[in-house]
């Protein structure tokens, strides 16, 4: 199976599946937040928590050799718990996450209040293919965007709004299964594609960093996606996407974007 990372202790080397759109030697958003999950996820001992938020910030391109990782138990309170995360390449730090763990309790609403069950539309009857529009993804060059499989229910015009299932067929570490939280920290970059939108010819928007609130851990393979992406004429935008499993909603993912000369690859 496809995969990202091949860990050696705290080392991560990653693999030509991990680059991304914005250059041969630069790792993708997803990457890095997938990378960040599974550091959370190993780090935590408390599986009486529940992972419900999950920061990225990328201070620069993460290069395409091995990574550094160190993680740290903030605080590690009775009903809360906070982890932090710092990747490393080429003697700089790259990138920083947070991870907030919760306690889970059980409750009744009020009155006139109910649990929303709303999704996207089924799955099931939907073609899948990769974001780069080919069914045959064996077709690709590497990267992640290449590997990702989506259902497209409508938008991706480059005009900032879409909706869509997705999956990631590619585990984060090599010869480790991927969570479905570590899954879904991985594709949460994707609110950035799904919501793309291009403010000229060959300038698209790039983020800097991922906020991702959970409700719950999602329970099924595909994830819904319904992003809108809100850019004013400084340049400076955020993209909101509500995310979903067939069940129905998780949660919401926010990202800040600017404008980025995206650089074409060739198959």
């Amino acid at each position: 199976m496809k995969y990202l990372y091949d860990k050696q202790d705290n080392v991560y080397t990653p693999s030509e599946h991990a680059v991304g759109p914005w250059g041969p030697s630069a790792l993708h958003g997803g990457s890095t937040a997938g990378l960040i999950g599974h550091a959370l996820e190993l780090a935590s001992d408390r599986d009486d928590l529940q992972f419900a938020r999950m920061t990225l910030d990328m201070f620069r391109p993460v290069p395409l050799s091995p990574l550094t990782v160190e993680s740290r138990i903030v605080r590690d309170g009775k009903r809360v718990q906070i982890i932090e995360t710092t990747v490393i390449g080429a003697g700089k730090e790259v990138a920083k996450g947070t991870g907030l763990k919760l306690c889970q309790t059980d409750i009744e609403l009020p009155d006139g209040l109910s649990l929303s069950t709303d999704t996207l539309a089924d799955p099931e009857q939907i073609e899948a293919m990769s974001m780069m529009g080919s069914t045959n993804s064996d077709s690709l060059p590497p990267g992640l965007h290449y590997n990702l499989q989506m259902k497209r229910i409508s938008g991706f015009t480059a005009k900032g709004e879409g909706q869509a299932w997705f999956h990631m067929p590619v585990e984060v570490v090599k010869d480790m299964p991927t969570t479905p939280f570590v899954h879904m920290c991985m594709i949460s970059d994707f609110g950035n594609g799904t919501g793309q939108i291009y403010v000229k010819n060959s300038m698209g928007s790039i983020n800097a960093d991922i906020s991702l609130h959970l409700h719950r851990v999602p329970t099924t393979k595909w994830i819904g996606f319904d992003s809108k992406t809100e850019m004013q004429l400084n340049g400076v935008g955020i993209i909101l996407t509500k995310i979903y499993d067939t069940k129905g909603p998780l949660g919401h993912i926010s990202q800040c974007v600017m404008p980025q000369m995206i650089q074409s690859r060739q198959s």
